[in-house]
This record gives C-alpha cells, structure tokens and sequence, in this order.
C-alpha cells in the first residue's frame, strides 16, 4: 500500500543511523556490534527449530517471545542459575494460580560484567551533534550511585576489552577557511595501564553514516598525556577518539560526543569580533606567564577538566580573539566563577553572614594595548590576537568551576568564551 513505503524508508534510514552511532570503534573498518546482532538472529533461528533446548522454551505459548527479545538485546548469558526443585514448585504454583502454562525449570540468566554498552542513549540518536559523551557510555558510570543504577539499554562481549576514556579536553578554534581541532586526553588512570608502552591513536570525525574523516594519528603511552589537532570543515559532527594497544592481550578505549565548530574567519562580516573558547594548559609551578608561541603554545594543552589539587597551583589559559585590529583599544576580562548548589539552610546562613558564599567570582581586568602584557597578532584578512595568562587556584576550593574570558571595545559589551573545569582533592 501506499503508506508502507514511507514506514519501511523510515525503519531502514533509522536502523543505518543506529548502527553507525553504535559502532565500537569508528576507525575499524568492521561494526563489531552490527555483527554481533546479526549473529544473535541466526543462532535464535537454529535454536527455534527444537521446541526446548534445555535451556530456553521455543515455542511461542511458553514465553518465546520474552526470550527473543531478551537475546537480541544482550546476547546469550553466560549461566543459567536453578534455584532447586522447592523454587519450581513455587513458581508453578503461582503461574496456576493465573491460568498460566506452567515451564519448569525455573532459572535465571547470568551475565558477566565484562560486556560494553555501544548503543546510544536517545539523545544520540536523535540529535548526535549535540549529544555530550555521555550519551555514548560504555559501562555503569563512576559517579557514587553505585552499579545497581545503571541498567544497560543493551550490550555485548567484545574479544578484548573497551574502556572510556577517563578524561580530555577538547578545543575549537578559528581558521581561514577551517576550524582547528585539538583534543588531549591524559592515559594516566589504572583504567588505561593495559595500553602499554605504544599503542595507535586517532583523532576523526563522521558527519553520517559511512563518512569517517580522519583527522590525526598518534603513538600513545599509558600514564602520558595524548595531544592531538587538525582542521576540520565548520558542520556540525560527531568527534571520537580512539586507541588501540599494539599487544594482543591489549585494550581498546574512546571518547566520543557531538560538536559544533565556530564559523570560519572568511565568514565573517567586517566589523564583527569574537574569541575562542579558553584552553587549559600546563603551568610551572613558580610561572607568573607563558612564552606565546603561537599554536605551538597548545603543546602545554592538559588532558582533562578535571584537576587534582595536589598536581598543580598554577593553571595556565590560551585564548584567541578575532576581528580587533591591531592597536585596538579592548579591555581583557578572565574570570573564575563557581557553580555550586546552594540550599535553603546555607542561604540562610550567608543572609545572617553565619556562612560565606560558595560560589564566590576571581575577576581579573586590564586595557591593552599594554606594553606590560605580551599579545602576539596573527596578521590575515582578519586579525587573530592570541593571550595566555597564569592563574594561581591554590587558594580555590575544591568544586566545580567556569572560566570566562572576554575582550569589549570602549562601550561595547564583550564577546566571551567559556569553560568549565573542575576541582578536585
């Protein structure tokens, strides 16, 4: 009929943009999960030829249905688990008591936990370029809720392990026709021990199904920090980064999640401004400033967000500003904002000044030009500043974090870029 045709395009231009965003490792030229699926569909079939095949029930009367589904999603258990003649009494009991065929014995299915999630979440699906790496977890998350938390939408059992990356950064930064890329990530958690002393790693995008750009490739080491870049087109796309130890008794690991580059420097209108995002870089401890080599000041990028007080004192912070000509007076604005809950009972203690507020502001304001403060002026059609500052958070308390930069002409409001981090013991 005339509407099945839309339905079944429908199903099918679904199913490809599912199986492309659950792809385990977009730098394989084979979709592991995709296989796995299909393997799952060919051993239900053989098995559905027998009514029972002391495991499972087959025919449809005595719960095939359940276990198909069941198979398709997560795959054959490793055990089956009987709980003794006592509990089928039981459960027969029960099922007669509700018109119910009775299907002893009675078991349940057990899976090892060394299994992956590659599936993504709803918001991957529906929008992937928006889509935090979240939306793509691998395994129950480490954040205090504890495993009974998180329950799986499906998984399956790879031939070798594949972990998440712990941590990254990821900059975006305007070019003449492109945009930069750079995504450091620090290998130095347990997690990523099994990496060994050289294993590949690739930094690329996929904008749709079958279109994987590669935009860098890398040696990487457990417990250094990885720093890869590259120019990539202004759409919208899907960034991961992936890693493969070189030994067979290796691990795999990524990080995936959607991006939005800024516009390029050839689009922009004459007179227009704006700045970068801030990048969080690697200080000495006793720097009061960095040398600006240009990009190359990106070297000292850190790979997370997540910062241990006891690494480091000093942070250091590169940004670019764009469209300010070059002896332009602006006025630099960093600042530090906190961003912490506040309860009823602590609100009330700041009103009464009993308590201080948590989410106190470190600001920090200065004109330029200013002999005083080292900028470095990229010349082209449109002018590219670029700054590094050195921020001292020892005094800072442990907590999450934004940092905001901003450059203003005289009486105009300042274009700013933003990033959050965070503090930790």
């Amino acid at each position: 009929p005339p509407l099945a045709r839309p339905r079944c395009e429908q199903s099918l231009a679904f199913a490809e943009r599912y199986w492309w965003l659950a792809d385990p490792l977009l730098s394989d030229t084979v979709n592991e999960r995709h296989d796995a699926h299909y393997e799952r569909i060919v051993r239900r079939v053989l098995h559905e030829a027998f009514p029972t095949d002391g495991r499972f029930h087959w025919l449809p009367q005595r719960g095939a249905d359940a276990v198909t589904r069941m198979l398709l999603r997560y795959g054959w258990p490793e055990a089956s688990v009987w709980g003794g003649k006592s509990e089928d009494v039981s459960h027969s009991s029960w099922l007669r008591g509700h018109d119910s065929d009775e299907q002893p014995p009675y078991t349940t299915f057990e899976y090892a936990r060394n299994r992956v999630q590659t599936g993504p979440n709803p918001l991957a699906i529906e929008r992937p370029f928006a889509a935090p790496d979240s939306a793509w977890q691998l395994a129950d998350p480490d954040d205090g809720r504890g495993r009974d938390a998180w329950w799986p939408q499906e998984h399956f059992r790879r031939y070798r392990p594949l972990v998440q990356l712990p941590g990254y950064q990821a900059s975006m930064l305007r070019r003449s026709d492109h945009a930069r890329l750079d995504v450091a990530a620090d290998l130095d958690s347990v997690l990523l021990r099994p990496l060994g002393a050289r294993a590949s790693a690739v930094l690329l995008t996929s904008g749709a199904p079958g279109q994987i750009v590669r935009v860098d490739s890398a040696v990487a080491r457990a417990g250094s920090t990885l720093r890869t870049s590259g120019l990539i087109d202004t759409a919208p796309t899907v960034l991961a980064l992936e890693l493969r130890a070189a030994e067979a008794t290796g691990i795999d690991a990524r990080t995936r999640f959607g991006i939005t580059p800024p516009p390029t420097l050839q689009s922009m209108r004459a007179g227009e401004v704006a700045v970068s995002d801030p990048v969080l870089l690697d200080a000495p401890t006793d720097a009061t400033e960095l040398s600006l080599r240009g990009e190359a000041t990106l070297d000292r990028m850190l790979g997370t967000t997540r910062i241990r007080r006891a690494d480091r004192a000093r942070l250091g912070v590169y940004w670019e500003s764009y469209g300010f000509s070059a002896e332009e007076p602006v006025t630099v604005n960093v600042r530090i904002e906190r961003r912490e809950e506040v309860g009823a009972i602590a609100r009330i203690g700041m009103l009464l000044r009993l308590k201080s507020d948590p989410n106190s502001t470190v600001d920090i304001s200065w004109r330029e030009p200013d002999i005083a403060r080292r900028v470095r002026v990229v010349p082209g059609p449109v002018l590219t500043h670029i700054r590094t500052v050195v921020l001292d958070i020892a005094s800072l308390a442990d907590g999450r974090y934004e940092l905001v930069v901003g450059v203003a002409r005289a009486g105009q409001e300042p274009v700013i870029g933003r990033r959050v981090f965070e503090l930790v013991r």
